[in-house]
């Protein structure tokens, strides 16, 4: 008898736990609507966050490359160089800036998107949002490639400078490293103002050395025994700069 009435009692109790059971899903069910509308908005709200951070980068770079092109120019300038500053390094000067321009508009604008559309997404339409990240990732793919391509452009023109005055720097050093040109810079009372690149000519730019006498009326006979010129190896060629005694 009481095997039987334990055996009832632990039916009844299973039958509870199960009903107990059941209300517990049916609760848990009623709640995931709301956590995943909020979940999706969050990581909607993050990937848009992600798209305008790369679209900031992209403006740093870009803005990177602006100022390197622009640096470069100073410096061309400041070594007679602006003709191959008109010539080859403008239209990479002008394409950074022009560059720049358009990715400072784009983010401010695309910020302005990105707003108004979590608050269309808010409401539940992702559409507008989702359009507006796509947007800005094939902005950021095309434009990536853009400020990557002049940037090539500029570190050539960049190369090209500074092979070609390294080569005059070059000719200046060996020139000043010649014994007759030695003694002449340690003579006793000085016989040497200076020895200096000076252009030979603007377009196209090409260089000579100039050893300047202290004063014009010296008349020492090691003067003209000075080489007319010097060449240094350029490649498979040979670079030649004149050299004025004056």
């Amino acid at each position: 008898m009481i095997t039987l009435l334990l055996s009832a009692c632990l039916l009844c109790l299973s039958a509870a736990n199960a009903v107990a059971s059941s209300d517990e899903i049916f609760a848990q069910s009623l709640q995931p609507a709301g956590m995943v509308a909020d979940n999706r908005y969050k990581l909607t709200e993050k990937k848009a966050a992600q798209a305008l951070d790369l679209l900031k980068i992209l403006r740093d770079y870009s803005n990177d490359v602006k100022k390197g092109a622009v640096s470069l120019g100073d410096a061309m300038h400041d070594t007679y160089y602006e003709d191959w500053i008109n010539t080859k390094l403008l239209p990479f000067i002008s394409e950074a800036d022009s560059a720049y321009e358009l990715v400072n508009k784009t983010y401010s604008l695309e910020k302005d998107h990105v707003n108004l559309d979590l608050k269309t997404a808010k409401g539940g339409d992702y559409a507008p949002i989702e359009r507006t990240m796509a947007r800005m990732a094939a902005f950021g793919k095309s434009f990536e490639a853009r400020v990557k391509a002049n940037e090539a452009n500029v570190e050539g023109v960049r190369k090209q400078y500074e092979y070609h005055y390294g080569l005059a720097k070059t000719a200046l050093a060996q020139f000043q490293k010649l014994p007759l040109v030695k003694e002449l810079l340690s003579a006793k009372p000085p016989l040497v103002k200076e020895i200096v690149l000076a252009t030979a000519s603007m377009r196209p730019l090409v260089w000579r050395l100039e050893f300047i006498k202290l004063s014009a009326d010296y008349n020492d006979p090691r003067y003209a025994q000075l080489p007319k010129s010097i060449s240094i190896p350029d490649g498979a060629e040979t670079a030649t700069y004149q050299v004025l005694i004056r």
